[in-house]
């Protein structure tokens, strides 16, 4: 039945964004209190953090095959990593 599809119309009657962020620090340090003993440290820090979003029109031609009124999603990601290593 819907074996042609308008491509301009697939793109009109659909919607979507995605945005992401990634930030990484890191730093390290070595104390040295006497001659024989080296201190480190090493500290990082990483966060991601996505949103996504994505809808189809009442129009979109896989909503008029599969006799739907629309479809909508929205989501969110985040993830955050914290590293200490302590090392004599």
């Amino acid at each position: 039945m819907y074996e042609y599809a308008n491509t301009r119309a697939l793109i009109e009657e659909s919607e979507g964004e995605n945005k992401s962020s990634q930030l990484r620090t890191f730093g390290s340090a070595t104390l040295t209190p006497i001659e024989q003993l080296n201190l480190k440290a090493l500290v990082s820090h990483t966060r991601y953090h996505e949103t996504q979003g994505y809808s189809e029109s009442h129009n979109h031609i896989s909503n008029i095959r599969d006799n739907r009124n629309g479809r909508a999603y929205k989501g969110n990601i985040f993830t955050q990593e914290n590293l200490l290593e302590l090392t004599a």
